[in-house]
């Protein structure tokens, strides 16, 4: 069980990931697709395809990121670890990647099926760009609090070792 020092540490640092993804995801958007005009969804480079790399790279830096500064906050008594079974990936870039390809198959790749679905070949850029941030936040929201719990979890049996 998660003390409430552990509720509130997950929680602070999700919220950051998760404005720290929209942020580059906006940017990222922005120089990818320009400002202001309609974007095109189908091909490589279009809108649909360009889920693929966010998908996978927002995991991937979440974990990665948040499991790095979580293990440096325990080394420092910032933060104490978690008893629980021990995480069954004990890398933290095996995590990101694992993140990353579940990211890609379960979040990703239902996207590009809607929007290819949908029969639109331009979107709207104030839509296009919502679509994005939506979707960075919702896999930071969802990637970063896994990814600090195994990483807490780690530690603890570490620790026990």
């Amino acid at each position: 069980m998660q003390s409430q020092e552990a509720r509130r540490y997950i929680w602070t640092e999700t919220a950051f990931s998760t404005i720290g993804s929209t942020v580059v995801g906006t940017v990222v958007f922005m120089f990818v697709f320009g400002l202001f005009e309609p974007v095109p969804t189908r091909g490589v480079g279009a809108y649909a395809f360009d889920f693929l790399p966010q998908g996978f790279m927002t995991a991937l830096i979440c974990a990665v990121a948040g499991g790095g500064m979580t293990r440096a906050r325990i080394r420092k008594g910032a933060i104490a670890p978690v008893a629980g079974p021990p995480p069954r990936i004990s890398s933290i870039w095996g995590r990101g990647i694992v993140y990353g390809l579940a990211a890609l198959v379960l979040g990703s790749l239902p996207v590009i099926a809607l929007i290819l679905a949908s029969g639109m070949s331009m979107i709207d850029w104030s839509l296009a760009v919502t679509g994005k941030i939506v979707f960075g936040a919702a896999v930071a929201m969802i990637v970063t609090p896994l990814a600090l719990r195994d990483t807490l979890r780690e530690s603890a049996v570490q620790s026990v070792d």
